[in-house]
C-alpha cells in the first residue's frame, strides 16, 4: 500500500510566518511491504521536500524500543544490524531516496521500519510495515482415543497443528459425510487452541476440535483449513473418522412359520456395529 506522511519544510520561510500558508514536505513511502521466506522485499521511501535531506537513518522497532540498523551520508552507507550486513541494500540514488532491499527474507525481519531524513530544521520520518511469509508445516491428527457413538460429553476428535509460520495462521474445521453434506458447525466445539512464539519469529498455532460423535459421522472427511494474511494460498489437510458404535443386528431366512420335518432353513446374521462384530448361535 502507499501513502504520504505530511510535514511542515521549516526552510521554508513561508512556514516561519505566524498566520502565513504553510508550505508542505512529503514522505512518499509503501506503509507495508510484504515478501515470502527466503525471497526478497523492498522498502520504499523518498522524502518529498523543497531541500535536500543531509542524512538518512534506518531503524526497526523491536519490543517496542527502535534499534538503529542503517544509515547513509555522502553516497556512503552503513549497515550496523548484523543479521542484516550482507542483507541491506540501499536501492535510492541521491541524498532524499531512502528506498532499501532486503534480501533472503527471514521470519525475523518481520516488523516496524522507519526511515529518517535528517534536514536543516529537523528529524522526518515514516514508518513502513514489513510482513514475511513463512507458510506453516500442518499436521492433522485423530484422538488419540477412539471416538465412541452414544458417550454422551463431547470428545476430543482432532487436533491440528499449523507449525512455525508467520504470521500466525488461522485453522478452520469441516466435516462431510460420505455422500458430501455437510455436518452443523453446532455439532462441533473448536477450543481456543495455544499459540507459541518462537525465537525466530515464527509462530505455531494448535486448534483441538471436539464433538458428540455419531454413528453417521463414521468415515466421515474431516479436513483442518489453514490460511494466512498475506498468503495467497491455503493448506487443507483431511483424515476420516472413526467412530464406533454399537451392532445393530438383523436376523433373516424365515419368513413364517415352519413345521416340524420341513426342509432345511437357512438363517442369516447380519451386525452393522464399528469394530465388526463376533457372531455366535
Amino acid at each position: 500500500s502507499h501513502s504520504t506522511t505530511n510535514v511542515c519544510a521549516m526552510e521554508d520561510a513561508h512556514c516561519l510566518n505566524a498566520g502565513a500558508q504553510s508550505v508542505t514536505s512529503k514522505i512518499d513511502h509503501d506503509s507495508e511491504a510484504s515478501g515470502g521466506s527466503g525471497g526478497d522485499a523492498k522498502l520504499r521511501c523518498v522524502y518529498k521536500g523543497s531541500k535536500t535531506a543531509s542524512h538518512i537513518i534506518w531503524e526497526k522497532e523491536t519490543n517496542q524500543e527502535r534499534v538503529y540498523i542503517a544509515s547513509r551520508r555522502d553516497d556512503t552507507s552503513h549497515v550496523s544490524d548484523v543479521t542484516l550486513q550482507e542483507r541491506l541494500t540501499f536501492l535510492g540514488q541521491g541524498d532524499n531516496d531512502a528506498t532499501i532491499l532486503i534480501r533472503t527474507l527471514r521470519a525475523s525481519d518481520s516488523g516496524t521500519y522507519i526511515c529518517k531524513f535528517m534536514t536543516m530544521t529537523g528529524l522526518l520520518e515514516a514508518k513502513i510495515n514489513l510482513i514475511v511469509v513463512v507458510t506453516p508445516e500442518v499436521t492433522l491428527a485423530l484422538g488419540p482415543a477412539p471416538l465412541v457413538s452414544g458417550g454422551g460429553a463431547s470428545q476430543l476428535a482432532a487436533t491440528c497443528v499449523a507449525a512455525n509460520g508467520n504470521p500466525a495462521a488461522s485453522v478452520a474445521w469441516t466435516l462431510k459425510n460420505v455422500s458430501g453434506s455437510h455436518f452443523h458447525f453446532d455439532a462441533m466445539k473448536v477450543d481456543a487452541g495455544t499459540i507459541i512464539d518462537h525465537k525466530n519469529g515464527t509462530i505455531s498455532v494448535t486448534r483441538e476440535l471436539r464433538l458428540e460423535p455419531t454413528k453417521e459421522m463414521h468415515k466421515a472427511s474431516l479436513a483442518c483449513v489453514v490460511t494466512q494474511p498475506g498468503n495467497v494460498n491455503r493448506i487443507e489437510k483431511i483424515v476420516a473418522l472413526d467412530v464406533h458404535y454399537k451392532p445393530e443386528v438383523t436376523v433373516s431366512g424365515v419368513t413364517g412359520p415352519m413345521q416340524e420335518g420341513s426342509a432345511k432353513v437357512t438363517l442369516s446374521c447380519r451386525a452393522d456395529a464399528n469394530p465388526s462384530a463376533k457372531y455366535s448361535w
